[in-house]
């Protein structure tokens, strides 16, 4: 069944076979209607519905070129509704009286909706996924969002204040007012993780050969790959570079370095590599010192 515009079906009848030129006319229950002219009466009791609902509904749902008034209405007001935003249009009204008619024309600019009246909170950050609070101090029009890009079919409305939750690193979330027509411009906030995971790096067992290292790693924002890779280098420290290919890469959290010459101090470089959407690379250096 029908659920959107007007529901009676005579109504949606007489308007789907119009065209330019054609008129309605829509007038009270005293109005006289000659027996040749499609009479659809949708009277319940004296003034419901009214007059006014019936032009509202009638002309939301149809292609308005001009209006007749009658003098004698006693509410001389009409909105014209569903319109676009910022755009000039000309309103003509028509005044019919004793034979005699007086048209009137008019030009008016519709309004802007506000820029810069939705605002997002800083990224908030908890167990790996990520919020922020849409708001807005506009009243009067409808707040909407969505995640990743803009379509218009899919803008979800909330209200000021809302918290938007479960975001990912690098998503882009979107906001902006809706009139029921038009949308305004809109804001955003990109979802970063800008902190650098946190790393420990402890020197295990040394010999008179070999040197044993551990490294531990966490994030309290995005999180990391289930299994991070790591690049292990060493070099004597009076060396000036560190070797261009590492000693071991992999997933080992712990390595020991062989074949190393007794009484000599050297330096241990991991270098962790962080890349779980393959966004950006974060990369860390840490320095230890092994004295003879």
């Amino acid at each position: 069944m029908k659920k959107h515009g007007i529901l009676n079906s005579d109504i949606s009848r007489v308007l789907s076979y119009m065209g330019h030129t054609d008129r309605i006319c829509i007038g009270d229950c005293g109005l006289p209607i000659p027996d040749e002219t499609e009479r659809i009466d949708l009277a319940v009791k004296f003034g419901v519905p009214t007059f006014m609902d019936v032009l509202k509904e009638v002309g939301d749902d149809m292609k308005i070129e001009k209006i007749v008034l009658a003098e004698e209405i006693k509410e001389k007001t009409y909105t014209f509704s569903g319109l676009e935003s910022n755009v000039i249009y000309n309103i003509k009204v028509r005044v019919e009286k004793d034979g005699k008619a007086v048209e009137k024309e008019v030009s008016t600019i519709t309004g802007e909706l506000p820029e810069g009246a939705v605002q997002f909170s800083p990224v908030e950050w908890k167990s790996g996924q990520a919020s922020t609070t849409i708001t807005t101090s506009e009243t009067g029009y409808t707040l909407q969002y969505q995640i990743g890009g803009i379509a218009e079919e899919s803008w979800t409305n909330t209200t000021s204040g809302s918290v938007i939750g479960n975001l990912q690193h690098g998503q882009i979330v979107y906001g902006r007012l809706f009139d029921g027509t038009n949308g305004s411009k809109t804001a955003n906030i990109d979802v970063q993780d800008l902190e650098e995971p946190k790393v420990n790096v402890t020197a295990g067992e040394i010999t008179t050969n070999s040197i044993t290292v551990s490294v531990g790693s966490s994030d309290e924002q995005w999180g990391m790959p289930t299994t991070p890779t790591y690049n292990y280098y060493i070099k004597k420290s009076i060396e000036g570079n560190y070797p261009t290919i590492a000693n071991y890469t992999g997933t080992n959290t712990n390595y020991t370095f062989t074949g190393l010459t007794q009484g000599t101090k050297y330096d241990v470089k991991i270098i962790f590599c962080v890349s779980k959407y393959n966004f950006f690379n974060v990369f860390l250096y840490v320095e230890i010192f092994f004295p003879s």
